[in-house]
Order: structure tokens, then C-alpha cells, then sequence
């Protein structure tokens, strides 16, 4: 075989290799999984006793965020059961309340949906640490005669 035609087989074996390596990344189906996320920068990782903090998830497809967001329920979960988690209608944040005599350093707060294709995703937990909460001071007042 002549090395003209040698040569020319490899470069074609390489260009079909090339056809088929991204035929097959066309035909990948999507993996889809998900995040969440503190709304409130200021407090991100920290919510005091008797507050609440706001928590979004996001559908991501190969872990990049699906856009726009697919219209999905999304179930929220929390490891402490004294908090109470309020969704909001259209179920894409919730909002998560600390109870003021929670006695917890931390809980994790996490989401799970359905994708669009039919897979359940959920979304890693995150831990959010508990501050203590302000104590409201008490007053008390006294009258007394004097005269």
C-alpha cells in the first residue's frame, strides 16, 4: 500500500471518528439535577432564632441552570422539625422559620421536583447555622404612695 493512501485512510478514519464521537454527544439525553439557594446575601449561612430566611432552587440540566426555569413543583425539606417552611404559590422559594426558642446551632435546608424528564431530582442540602435570637426585655412597672 502506498503511503499516499495510507495516509489518506488515517485522515478519514479520523474525520469519521470525529462524525461519530459528536453524533453521540447529539444524542446524549440531558442529566438533570439541582441547587439551592439563601436569597439574602447578607445573611447567606446564617439565620437567627425567631427569624426566617428565603431559599430558591434551581433546576440545572448537565449542571448548567436550565433557562428559562421550567415551570415545576418543588417540595422543600428541613433536618430541624421546629422550623416551619412556608412555599410560595408558585412553589419556586420558600420561606424557612426559626421559631425563637430553637435551641439548634444549625439545620439543612434542602428541594426536590420532578424534571421535565420524569426523573426526581434533589438538591444537595445546605447547612444553615443558627444564631441566638434576641430576647425581648421585660418591663415591669411599680406605683407606690408616697403620701
Amino acid at each position: 500500500m502506498s503511503n499516499n493512501l495510507e495516509h489518506e485512510i488515517y485522515r478519514r478514519l479520523g474525520r469519521l471518528e470525529h462524525l461519530v464521537e459528536r453524533a453521540l454527544h447529539l444524542l446524549e439525553q440531558p442529566r438533570f439535577t439541582a441547587s439551592i439557594t439563601q436569597e439574602d446575601t447578607m445573611a447567606i449561612g446564617n439565620i437567627p432564632a425567631g427569624s426566617t430566611g428565603t431559599f430558591t432552587p434551581t433546576l440545572l440540566e448537565n449542571g448548567s441552570p436550565v433557562v428559562p426555569q421550567p415551570t415545576i413543583a418543588w417540595t422543600y425539606s428541613c433536618s430541624d422539625p421546629s422550623v416551619t417552611i412556608s412555599p410560595s404559590a408558585d412553589t419556586t422559594s420558600a420561606v424557612f422559620s426559626v421559631p425563637q426558642n430553637d435551641t439548634g446551632t444549625s439545620f439543612q435546608a434542602a428541594a426536590s421536583a420532578i424534571a421535565p424528564d420524569g426523573t426526581t431530582v434533589t438538591t444537595p442540602p445546605v447547612t444553615v447555622t443558627l444564631t441566638p435570637g434576641t430576647t425581648s426585655a421585660v418591663f415591669s412597672a411599680s406605683i407606690a404612695q408616697t403620701a
